[in-house]
């Protein structure tokens, strides 16, 4: 569900974009996972096309772990600042701590280590 998506961001937006999987790519992930992954990368690129004047995204979704999937979105625009994330218009990454969190998981957002802004979810799996 996530490449549909970031196709249509770069037809939109003409911002060049890559996703690589650690894992296994057709692995079935349980569907809370998969919707809290899907809002993590749809409010993610929400806020590179807004904010960001990136010309790159790279998505990296990793399920080589077996307790855990992480999804890395960076792009490679003007990156976020510690200020930005203390503002109270900060809903888009606020929702999406809640989120992650809500699922037991962990979210981070900082900026990039030349440029852009890294945003990481770690999600536990619970296998049957």
């Amino acid at each position: 569900a996530l490449v549909p998506m970031l196709v249509a961001f770069g037809d939109r937006t003409e911002i060049r974009w890559d996703m690589d999987f650690l894992g296994d790519a057709d692995e079935v992930l349980p569907e809370e996972a998969v919707t809290c992954l899907y809002r993590v990368t749809q409010e993610s690129i929400q806020n590179i096309e807004k904010h960001a004047r990136a010309s790159f995204v790279g998505v990296l979704l990793d399920t080589s772990a077996p307790d855990q999937v992480v999804l890395q979105i960076c792009d490679d625009g003007v990156g976020i600042q510690a200020i930005d994330l203390l503002k109270r218009e900060s809903y888009g990454v606020l929702g999406m701590e809640e989120r992650v969190r809500a699922i037991g998981g962990a979210l981070t957002v900082k900026p990039g280590a030349v440029s852009g802004t890294v945003v990481t979810a770690v999600v536990p799996l619970r296998r049957g």
